[in-house]
């Protein structure tokens, strides 16, 4: 028993250590792919720059080459007119000696006999022998200077061949190393530039992640907010504006067109109101009616509050503009009239699921006929 629960020991022990080695590559795997890669690279460059410096040193060695390719061509030249002069000068004197030779063979002697018999001399000295030896001394000089330069001469064009196969071959080289050079460079280009595009779409799909689901999370959380919100405004009910300075743009211009009515009769006050719409977008869609001192909404307006709703659109924002009659107390009437307007705005805000609601007052009034026509509350939807 002992000793089954030794070898159980050991193959835990075992498998402990084959776990943790486990681990500890995984662990090391990112770190020697990173090294792996940087010694790759590395190399790469090592080789790139060996290579960089033997093209370098075979253009040096070409251009050398070049130079004295050169040199030896003005030197050539050089030579060919020296040899040139050589060789019209030696023509010269060989037509010389040939000359002198042909006069001193076939001169003719001239004799006149005179009647005594004497012996005349002739017409022409035949040249002296010093002169034809200092000429052949001459021809045999140019002779050998000929054959030197013809020797120096083969010996140039000989240097001249042998510069212009090692500069071929240089060439060769050249071309061949760019060559191979030029594949590397484009091969490790294409390469690096993979690379860089697998990185930057692997990037910029992490980035879209996380933007996306900060997106979410905010959309999330103003969905929440919106529903505290309309939710807490339910409760309470939406709060009265005691100034229009405290309404929105488009109920605030609203409020100073309504404003500017006075007394109109009721064939004027509808092309007043046609003209609102037009210019604002807002339209008046019930008139809520409060006998004299009264505050509720009746169950019949409550009703007609919840149609006007059902065929609102989605987003649209509701004024309750609150109206009184001439008659009473102005005081009493402006604080009746504000309760009548807070009422009707949170009968609207109960019904309403998205959208917003603002309730104000706008003043005592005989602009709906009757005392009776002016308690009223008056909705105004504004189409966003």
């Amino acid at each position: 028993m002992n000793a089954n629960l030794l070898k159980t020991e050991d193959k835990v022990v075992t498998a402990g250590v084959l776990l943790l080695g486990l681990l500890l590559f995984l662990f090391l795997l990112p770190e020697c792919r990173s090294k792996l890669a940087f010694f790759s690279t590395e190399k790469s460059e090592a080789e790139e720059r060996n290579l960089s410096a033997e093209i370098q040193t075979l253009l040096n060695e070409k251009e050398q080459a070049q130079e004295r390719f050169a040199a030896l061509e003005e030197e050539n030249i050089g030579l060919r007119f020296s040899l040139e002069g050589q060789e019209a000068e030696f023509q010269t004197l060989q037509e010389s000696l040939k000359a002198q030779e042909s006069k001193k063979a076939h001169a003719p002697t001239v004799r006149s006999l005179s009647t005594e018999g004497k012996v005349e001399a002739p017409l022409a000295a035949a040249p002296s022998v010093g002169n034809t030896e200092e000429m052949e001394a001459q021809l045999k000089r140019l002779s050998e200077e000929n054959a030197v330069l013809n020797e120096k001469w083969g010996a140039q064009v000989a240097d001249v061949e042998r510069l212009k196969a090692s500069l071929e071959e240089m060439g060769g080289k050249h071309t061949e190393s760019y060559a191979v050079a030029e594949k590397n460079w484009k091969a490790q280009i294409e390469s690096t530039r993979e690379q860089l595009d697998t990185r930057f779409e692997s990037a910029l799909e992490a980035q879209k992640k996380t933007f996306q689901s900060k997106v979410n999370l905010l959309k999330d959380e103003n969905a929440r907010l919106r529903a505290a919100l309309q939710k807490q405004t339910r409760q309470q009910g939406p709060a009265l504006v005691k100034s229009s300075d405290d309404l929105g743009s488009q109920a605030k211009a609203l409020y100073a067109r309504l404003k500017e009515v006075k007394g109109s009769q009721n064939e004027e006050l509808v092309q007043i109101y046609e003209k609102i719409n037009s210019d604002l977008g807002a339209t008046s869609q019930l008139r809520i009616k409060f006998s004299t001192g009264q505050s509720e909404v009746n169950a019949d307006d409550q009703a007609r509050i919840k149609v006007l709703i059902s065929q609102a659109q989605e987003d649209s924002l509701f004024l309750a503009v609150g109206y009184a009659d001439q008659s009473g107390n102005a005081s009493a009437n402006r604080a009746l009239s504000e309760t009548r307007a807070a009422k009707v705005a949170k009968a609207l805000q109960g019904s309403l699921e998205n959208g917003d609601v603002q309730a104000v007052y706008l003043g005592e009034t005989d602009r709906f006929g009757a005392p009776a026509e002016n308690r009223v509350v008056e909705i105004w939807e504004i189409k966003k």
